[in-house]
């Protein structure tokens, strides 16, 4: 006769088990969620942009970085590219290559307007020279987050 036995909490084993088991199959729900979202997912990304600013200034401020990263297992992280890491790499590159060639040509645009102002510049000595990396490195830099 089987018999009822409350518990507080779910035990971490019977968690990742069960874990385990429900995302093996959900490939599909997920897809099907992803095609159908319950909102424009890039209307309430906008929309939430200070819940996002507000939410990176308090992990910065608990340091938040450094306290994951210390977490971090470097022998599972080597064990994962080993088993999924080179098939998961060039499946994810190849679904992006239209977008790549989207962004990419943006970049080279931008540094092809950029390098004949480089190139008029002196370059005679080695300070001249700094001056032009730095021009480079500065006029990239205000690019960023433009493409």
């Amino acid at each position: 006769m089987a018999s009822i036995t409350p518990r507080k909490i779910t035990d971490a084993t019977t968690a990742v088990n069960h874990w385990q088991e429900s995302t093996s199959t959900a490939g599909n729900r997920w897809l099907e969620g992803f095609l159908n979202p319950r909102r424009d997912p890039k209307a309430a990304m906008i929309a939430s942009e200070k819940a996002w600013e507000n939410g990176v200034n308090q992990a910065v401020a608990r340091k938040a970085f450094a306290k994951g990263a210390s977490q971090i297992d470097l022998q599972e992280m080597a064990d994962t590219a080993q088993n999924v890491g080179v098939s998961a790499y060039q499946q994810g590159t190849q679904a992006r290559v239209h977008k790549f060639g989207r962004k990419i040509a943006k970049v080279i645009a931008a540094e092809s307007a950029l390098i004949d102002k480089v190139r008029a510049m002196p370059d005679a000595t080695i300070a001249e020279r700094a001056a032009r990396a730095a021009f480079w490195i500065t006029e990239m830099a205000k690019l960023r987050g433009t493409f």
